[in-house]
Protein backbone atom coordinates (compact mmCIF):
# COMPACT_ATOMS: atom_id res chain seq x y z
CA UNK A 1 0.00 0.00 0.00
CA UNK A 2 1.75 3.51 -1.27
CA UNK A 3 1.60 6.11 1.71
CA UNK A 4 1.72 9.77 1.64
CA UNK A 5 5.58 9.67 2.22
CA UNK A 6 5.74 7.38 -0.88
CA UNK A 7 3.86 10.55 -2.61
CA UNK A 8 6.18 12.53 -0.92
CA UNK A 9 9.11 11.32 -2.16
CA UNK A 10 8.07 10.55 -5.59
CA UNK A 11 6.79 14.02 -6.30
CA UNK A 12 10.27 15.53 -4.66
CA UNK A 13 12.15 13.29 -7.08
CA UNK A 14 9.81 14.75 -10.04
CA UNK A 15 11.28 18.26 -9.37
CA UNK A 16 14.63 16.86 -8.86
CA UNK A 17 14.17 15.53 -12.65
CA UNK A 18 12.63 18.74 -13.73
CA UNK A 19 15.39 20.80 -11.93
CA UNK A 20 18.25 18.77 -13.75
CA UNK A 21 16.74 19.40 -17.37
CA UNK A 22 16.53 22.80 -16.63
CA UNK A 23 19.55 23.35 -15.01
CA UNK A 24 21.92 20.30 -15.69
CA UNK A 25 22.70 17.45 -13.53
CA UNK A 26 23.90 18.04 -10.30
CA UNK A 27 27.29 16.39 -10.89
CA UNK A 28 27.92 19.43 -13.45
CA UNK A 29 26.31 22.08 -11.34
CA UNK A 30 29.12 24.87 -9.93
CA UNK A 31 26.96 26.57 -7.69
CA UNK A 32 28.94 27.40 -4.12
CA UNK A 33 27.31 26.39 -1.05
CA UNK A 34 26.35 30.76 -0.25
CA UNK A 35 24.59 30.38 -4.06
CA UNK A 36 22.90 27.28 -2.70
CA UNK A 37 21.50 29.26 0.09
CA UNK A 38 20.50 32.11 -1.90
CA UNK A 39 18.49 29.74 -4.38
CA UNK A 40 16.73 28.48 -0.94
CA UNK A 41 15.83 31.86 0.18
CA UNK A 42 14.40 32.88 -2.86
CA UNK A 43 12.78 29.83 -3.18
CA UNK A 44 11.01 29.71 0.50
CA UNK A 45 10.73 34.42 0.12
CA UNK A 46 7.87 32.51 -2.71
CA UNK A 47 6.43 30.45 -0.50
CA UNK A 48 5.50 33.44 1.51
CA UNK A 49 4.32 35.26 -0.89
CA UNK A 50 1.61 32.76 -2.33
CA UNK A 51 0.76 31.83 1.76
CA UNK A 52 0.30 35.67 2.77
CA UNK A 53 -2.11 35.83 -0.64
CA UNK A 54 -3.79 32.34 0.67
CA UNK A 55 -2.68 30.82 -2.77
CA UNK A 56 -1.89 27.53 -0.27
CA UNK A 57 -1.69 25.45 -3.77
CA UNK A 58 1.17 27.20 -4.84
CA UNK A 59 3.05 27.65 -1.64
CA UNK A 60 2.91 23.81 -1.20
CA UNK A 61 4.54 23.83 -5.01
CA UNK A 62 7.04 26.25 -4.02
CA UNK A 63 7.88 24.09 -0.47
CA UNK A 64 8.40 21.39 -2.96
CA UNK A 65 10.93 23.23 -5.08
CA UNK A 66 12.27 24.14 -1.79
CA UNK A 67 12.69 20.92 -0.53
CA UNK A 68 14.37 19.22 -3.84
CA UNK A 69 16.91 23.08 -3.42
CA UNK A 70 17.75 21.37 -0.33
CA UNK A 71 18.65 17.94 -0.91
CA UNK A 72 20.72 19.00 -3.89
CA UNK A 73 22.58 20.80 -1.72
CA UNK A 74 22.83 18.29 1.04
CA UNK A 75 23.97 15.94 -1.79
CA UNK A 76 26.22 18.49 -3.81
CA UNK A 77 28.21 19.18 -0.35
CA UNK A 78 26.88 16.68 2.14
CA UNK A 79 25.26 15.84 5.46
CA UNK A 80 25.70 17.76 8.47
CA UNK A 81 23.77 16.06 11.13
CA UNK A 82 22.86 18.04 14.31
CA UNK A 83 24.51 15.64 16.69
CA UNK A 84 27.84 16.09 14.55
CA UNK A 85 26.86 19.69 15.35
CA UNK A 86 26.53 19.20 19.40
CA UNK A 87 29.67 17.27 19.71
CA UNK A 88 31.78 19.86 18.44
Amino acid sequence: MKSAFDDVVQAIQREQEYQAKKYGKLDKRTESEVEWCVILDDEMGEVVEDVAGYEFARARAEVLQVVATGINWLMKYGVQEREELCEQ
